[in-house]
């Protein structure tokens, strides 16, 4: 045997000593579910496959997850925190790892078990003496309708009007809305409903009559400036009123471009429908909505690339400025 193949042969037995340690495929951690909102921070729930050994008889039923919290701060955006809960899981499990509560500065979650941590002081509930002599379980769990997804959550956070004073309302409609839905004397919603549509959307105004103590249209009016597609303002909350940004206005979110082929753009809207300033979000595919009057925080999927996945996004919206804070939901 000469030299070189004794040599190759020895790196091959010192690597298969070595085992799992050389041979390792390393791995993406991902979102699980919702994220949610502490104040000034989100949290988001991570499951991350543990990295493994390559094998030809690889069985999946082996692989085992770490399940954590990963931490943005909104206000400071280099503060980007992953939190460690458990390890070992089995992929039978994720199916139960969700946050289910968020109550002052503590947010509960399932990983699979029950938890809680504190933003404010970073550490877990259960260090705590006597955690497992306490009831386990937050006091104001999330409803069902805050675990919703896809579409449909979307525009329950979004609408297509409200009150920038108690005498004006301002909307983004379609012609067809407008015409049909705001002649003199119908009655304003504070919830008005937006729903996707192939027309364009325009800003319309109104000055406000009162009779029998509901507000109605005295006579709408078109702002003019370019139509915009699929057009909205963002709720203070799911299913609630317009959102009153810091500083008063509003966040405006629409289509670049039709079909989903563009990207989600963000705009701040005066109370006269004047437009403050208007930026790309980079968002392809909006998964969920943080409304904050000061950073409102937009979660979705950046633009489809043929044969890549889409990554996961998490956008920080300064709300006087514009300026965008973009990151990554992979955990590398």
């Amino acid at each position: 045997m000469t030299r070189i193949a004794l040599g190759i042969v020895v790196a091959l037995l010192l690597m298969l000593g070595a085992g799992s340690r050389v041979f390792r495929i390393r791995t993406i951690g991902a979102p699980t579910g919702n994220s949610a909102r502490v104040g000034e921070t989100v949290v988001t729930m991570m499951s991350r496959l543990e990295p493994y050994a390559p094998s030809l008889n690889r069985n999946p039923g082996n692989d085992r997850y770490t399940l954590g919290l990963l931490i943005h701060s909104t206000r400071d955006t280099t503060v980007r925190q992953f939190v460690t809960i458990v390890k070992g899981q089995q992929a039978s499990n994720l199916g139960l790892v969700k946050i289910t509560a968020v109550e002052g500065n503590v947010v509960w979650f399932r990983a699979p078990d029950v938890g809680a941590y504190d933003i404010a002081r970073r550490r877990f509930l259960a260090e705590e003496p006597g955690w497992a002599a306490k009831p386990q379980e937050p006091a104001r769990p999330f409803s069902l309708g805050d675990y919703s997804s896809g579409d449909r959550a979307i525009l329950s956070m979004l609408i297509a009007g409200g009150y920038p004073t108690p005498a004006k309302w301002l909307g983004v409609l379609t012609e067809a809305e407008a015409r049909d839905g705001f002649g003199a004397g119908s009655t304003l919603s504070a919830a008005y409903p937006f729903d996707r549509s192939k027309e364009p959307r325009r800003f319309y105004s109104t000055e406000i009559d009162r009779v029998d103590g509901k507000p109605r249209v005295r006579q709408l009016e078109p702002l003019g400036g370019d139509g915009m597609l699929n057009a909205a303002f963002l709720r203070a909350a799911r299913g609630g009123d317009i959102l009153h940004l810091a500083g008063d206005g509003f966040l405006l979110l629409y289509e670049s471009k039709p079909y989903r082929a563009g990207s989600i753009m963000a705009a701040r809207i005066d109370g006269t429908g004047k437009v403050v300033w208007t930026v790309d979000t980079g968002i392809g595919e909006l998964r969920e909505i943080l409304p904050d009057p000061a950073f409102p925080v937009l979660i979705g999927e950046g633009p489809r690339i043929p044969d890549k996945v889409p990554e996961p996004l998490l956008v920080v919206v300064h709300a006087s400025t514009g300026r965008l804070a973009t990151h990554s939901l992979w955990l590398k």
